[in-house]
Order: C-alpha cells, then structure tokens, then sequence
C-alpha cells in the first residue's frame, strides 16, 4: 500500500466504513464488501497536475479514459479555461449541475487576460493596460480560478516579459493562488527559463509549478536535468514555494504551427498566412534561432523527430510520417512540407509529435522530492475500447524498469498540496475527508462547492468508495464507468465520499445473475415484435391492398426486411459505442446535441408515449370479448393497464441498475 505521502510502500489491509479509513494494517474479520489486491499496489487516487480536460467535461463528464487509470482528481488551465474570466464561476457551478466524475479544479491563463486587453500585438502594455489585466485576473480568481498560468513557447503568450508575468500574478497571489508555468524554453535554455518562472512567483509572493518538467534538448541529455534540480532545490532552501510535475513519456505533443518562429503570428492568424507566403526569413531562423523563440525543431534533434499527427482529412496519407519522410515524398524542403501542412489545416491546424527527451533525464526527475505526475491529456468524448487509455500517465508509470520499484513507488506521490487540499487525498489510519484547504478564503466564489466525488483507484486495484464495485471502472463483470453523477445531499451539495479502499460497507452484494441466455433473447424478441400491431395492422394493410392476399404478403415481407436491417444497425451501433442512451446517444454523436435533445423529447411525448397509449388502447379493445366494457370503462381499463405495465418496468429497471 502507498499512503499518498512519499513514504515508503506497506504490505497491509485496507478497511473503510462510513467513508473513513478505519484501519491500515492487519484487519480480522469480514467486510461486506472485499477486494483481493493480493500484489498489486493500492493507493488513493493519482491527481493529474497537468490535465487537459476543460472543453471535454462538459460534454462528456465521465472522463473515462482518466478513471480507468485511476485518476480521480484532474487539475486544468495550462491553455486558460474555456469561458471568459466572468463566466469561469457559472462554467464551474454548470459543472456541478450536469455531473462529472472527477475532482476538478483550474487555473485562468494569463495570456487570456493579456487577449482581452491587448488582442494579438506583440508590444509591452501600459501602465492602465496592465491594470486592466490585473483586474481579469482578479476576475477569474473570485470566479474559482485556482491560480494563474502561462504557455510561454505559444504567442502571443512569447510576448509576455517577466515583469509582466509578475505584476499579473500578484493579483492571483491575493486570494491563495499559484503560479503554473510551461516555462519558456525546454532546451539548452532550460535552467534560465526555470529561473525566470522561480523568479516570477518569488516577486509575487505566490507558489510555482513547473508543468511537464523535461529537457528537450539531445546534447543536454543526462547534464541539464541535474542543473534544473539544483536551481529548484536553491530556492526552495531560501523559501520559494516551488515544485513541478512531469509525464513519463519520452516524446510530447503540440501543435505542428509551433515550429514557426513566434514572431510570425503577430496579428493574427491571416497576419501568420501572409508571412507563409515568404519564407526566406523563417527558415534561416529554424537554423539560427529567433529571439523569444523556442525552437522546437532544435530541441527534437531536426525534422526527422517530428510526426504528423491528427492531419486534416486531405492530407490523411501522411498521418505517423516524420516531417523528413513527408518532404521526400512531396518533393519539398522540409519546412516547406510542414508550413504547407498547416497552412491547409483548419482551426488549430495540424498536431505534431516531438521525440524530445532521454530516459534517464525523465528517472531523474521522478526522483526529485517535490515532483508530480501531470498527464498532459483530455478526457474524451467517447468510451475507451478495452485496454485503450487516451493517455494516461500511471500507465506509462506501470512501464518503468521493473527493477526500480521504489522509483516506482516514489512516483505515486501526488502533489495534492499544490493544490491546496492535501488531506484528502492521503490514506490515514482512521482519518475522514475534510473539505479542500483550497477553500479557505471566501473569494474563492463557486470552488468551496466543487467537491465531486471520487471515482475507481487504479483499474486492476478496482478500489471502491462507498458506491458498490459494480458501479465502478474496472468491475470485472463490467468495463465501463457508469455513474457520471455526483451523490449530493439534501441540500443540493455534493456529499463528499471517502477515498478508495479494500473493505468498504457498500452493503451486501446483488445476486441477480448479469447473464442473458438464449431463452432470454427469445423471450425480449418475442416480447417486442408480438405487440398489438401484430393484430391490428393486417386488417388495415388488406384494405389499404384492396383485399389482395399476396400484395399484403408483399409488405409484410418488406417490412420484415427493413425491421431487420434497422434491427442490424442497432445492433452494429451499439457494438461501436457501448453506452447508455440508445438511438439518443447515435443521434447526437452523428449529428449534434440539438438534434439529439429534439428526438429525446419527441420521443417522450410523442413515440414512446403515443406506443403505450395504442397498446393499452388495444388490450381495453381485446378485453372487451371477454368483459362487456362501456367506452368509459375500457378507457379506465386502458388507463390501469398503463399504470401496471409501468410499475413492472419501475421494478425491472431498480434491479437492473444494480448490474
């Protein structure tokens, strides 16, 4: 067992009751629910420092991919949040009401309140620029932000100066925030650029992350890391708040535009077209550098280590190809074959791979006390297919050389106290989740109300918080996550449940048999197919023949087959998306959620409902040659009939949410 603190792994028993660990060492007796972990290593749940999920929860708050690798706590706001500074508090509250399944929690970006005030222009703001910028921050702070953060490889980000970046920050630094940074350059400017992001938050009086730690830069493989780690280490010895997280990956992905000096995307995006059309300038500056530039194409060691990925669909046969091999089929110089791929993107323009890092700069860092795991990547929209992630980072963790278990081990640890709220992430003896420290100051708006359950510890763990094994990733009878929802109070607030563990009190298991059989399947299709159409239709469809045998025939065969085939597509459909929703979920995947909610309520009023009044309407019919019924009376009859078929499906539906 890792206990969340750094400290070294036990072998124990694990026990919750009530959402409390009760006991950690060796636990007599039965629980009602029990968990056999026997080998692997349970934990709390891994907090994400570096998660991109904000314009993916929203639509999809399961987070799925997160979960299975038993995420369960997501920190955001690299690139800013999604919705301007006075509306982050209302995004935040939207958050709550709809459901997801993580702790979540954001940071506003700096660049977004530099946009608001100065657009896209690269020069320096004056002084009332700049107090209109710390008066978004100040926004975006009361809003719920929990601090402030910067991207400094991506204009018009490279615009900002360090003073800048201080006097913003200190606005953060009024209500308890931190200072998150993708520092300025990761290469052989590496130090330099963790000095200035230290030097920022020292000025501020404010704590500093350092997101995706790494060294991108071949030739300083295996030296430079060590520097970083002394840098961070002087500061923190003279009282600088200052930590970092990193993913274990051995390449990163952005966007394939950043291999474009910055100064290129002054303006605007159609001010970027029109300086692609010369190019004489960017490319002697791929090869000399640019000043406030990052050259990326550098730190990946040239073209041959940077790889197409996410291409536009007309440029779909060069996706996985390093820029290298694109220019040789193309014919072009190298450049050319990458600024023309995003010039003919659309939005962001085309992804790209950078194979920027060694191995053993990623073991050193994971080394270092005070470093995290951050993923660097989104929920996603869709259920992952078995054994896919969509990035996720304890995975790659479960990669590390095997003989390195107290690497492994070490890397456990979360910074939970980065983000305020250390407590409840940690597994103690007999200790209660408290609300997050974050909360401590009442500006803070809408956060204080944030708390959103956690979900499953690591997927082979299959840890449980007081909600049963069966509702959570990793069940063995099931593979997917299905309660996107938060449990709440009376009071409308989310009630905060305990962290994973082996023995909870979810109370005795369910019995019914999660099995369909063939006497089953034919039971459900005869139950469908023989309604009270089977009876009524073929006299309306014989005289709509006028009385011809073999033409009613005909389209009864027909419509057969066009059953069939409809009944082909759903099965097909719900092989490819496995979730809960039926032809709702296709509509709106396929088409968007407006169409989707126009089908959702017609089918409520109009089809569902109009098939239950004609079944009822048909039996109070048949009923009739058996019991003289007056017109009122079948229609009470119709009515009754309604109420018990609904009081089975109410029952049939209770049992079967437990599966």
């Amino acid at each position: 067992m890792l206990d969340g603190e750094g400290n070294p792994w036990i072998r124990a028993d694990l026990a919750i009751r009530g959402g409390r660990f009760v006991r950690i060492g060796r636990v007599d007796g039965r629980g009602r629910t029990e968990i056999d972990a026997a080998g692997k290593y349970v934990g709390p749940g891994w907090i994400d420092m570096l998660d991109q999920s904000g314009e993916v929860l929203p639509k999809n708050g399961r987070a799925e991919n997160k979960l299975r690798e038993g995420v369960t706590t997501a920190i955001a706001g690299e690139a800013g949040t999604p919705v301007p500074a006075g509306q982050l508090s209302g995004w935040l509250a939207g958050l709550e009401r709809s459901g997801i399944s993580l702790n979540f929690g954001t940071s506003y970006s700096e660049t977004q309140a530099r946009v608001a005030v100065l657009g896209q222009s690269a020069r320096a703001p004056d002084a009332g620029e700049l107090a209109r910028m710390r008066a978004v921050m100040d926004t975006a702070m009361r809003g719920g932000a929990m601090g402030m953060t910067t991207a400094l490889i991506y204009p018009p980000a490279t615009y900002s100066t360090t003073d800048e970046l201080a006097e913003v920050a200190r606005a953060a630094a009024r209500y308890g925030g931190i200072y998150a940074t993708h520092v300025r350059g990761e290469g052989r400017e590496v130090v330099r650029s963790v000095e200035e992001a230290i030097a920022i938050g020292e000025r501020a009086g404010l704590p500093v992350e350092i997101f995706h730690l790494k060294v991108a830069y071949r030739p300083g493989w295996g030296t430079l890391m060590d520097s970083v780690g002394r840098t961070i280490e002087a500061a923190r010895a003279r009282g600088v708040d200052v930590a970092a997280d990193l993913y274990v990956y051995t390449a990163g992905g952005t966007v394939l535009a950043a291999t474009i000096p910055s100064w290129a995307f002054e303006g605007g995006a159609d001010s970027l077209r029109a300086r692609l059309a010369v190019r004489a300038r960017l490319k002697r500056e791929v090869v000399t550098g640019s000043p406030g530039w990052w050259n990326i194409v550098e730190a990946a060691g040239g073209w041959d280590n940077i790889v197409l990925a996410g291409a536009d669909p007309a440029n779909a046969r060069y996706e996985g190809q390093s820029i290298a091999q694109i220019a040789r089929a193309t014919g072009k110089d190298p450049a050319d074959a990458a600024w023309d791929l995003v010039a003919q993107g659309r939005g962001g323009g085309p992804g790209a791979i950078y194979h920027l890092m060694g191995e053993q700069d990623i073991e050193t860092a994971l080394r270092f006390p005070w470093t995290s795991i951050g993923s660097d990547a989104s929920g996603v929209l869709r259920v992952p297919a078995p054994g896919e992630t969509g990035g996720g980072a304890p995975a790659e963790l479960r990669q590390l050389p095997a003989r390195d278990r107290a690497l492994r081990a070490r890397a456990a640890r979360a910074h939970a106290a980065r983000g305020g709220a250390q407590d409840d992430w940690l597994a103690r003896d007999a200790h209660a989740p408290r609300q997050p420290r974050h909360d401590r100051r009442r500006q803070l708006g809408r956060r204080d109300d944030l708390r959103l359950r956690h979900a499953a510890g690591p997927r082979d763990v299959r840890a449980a918080d007081g909600v049963p094994d069966r509702h959570r990733v990793g069940a063995r009878e099931r593979g997917r996550h299905r309660r996107p929802r938060p449990a709440h109070r009376r009071d409308g607030r989310p009630r905060a449940l305990g962290p994973g563990a082996l023995v909870t009190d979810a109370g005795p298991p369910r019995t019914l048999r999660r099995t369909l059989r063939l006497r089953d399947l034919v039971l459900i299709a005869v139950g469908t197919v023989i309604g009270s159409g089977i009876f009524i239709v073929p006299a309306a469809v014989l005289r709509q023949t006028g009385g011809s045998v073999g033409v009613a025939l005909l389209v009864w065969v027909v419509a057969g087959v066009l059953s069939l085939l409809g009944a082909l597509t759903y099965g097909e459909m719900g092989a490819a998306r496995p979730e809960a929703g039926g032809l709702y979920a296709y509509v709106r995947d396929a088409f968007g959620p407006l169409p989707a909610f126009l089908y959702g309520w017609t089918a409520f009023f109009v089809i569902a409902s109009g098939s239950v009044a004609t079944l009822a309407v048909a039996f109070a019919g048949y009923a009739q040659a058996f019991v003289p019924l007056s017109p009122a009376a079948a229609k009470v009859v119709a009515v009754l009939m309604i109420l018990a078929v609904m009081a089975v499906n109410v029952r049939g539906t209770r049992q079967g949410a437990d599966v």
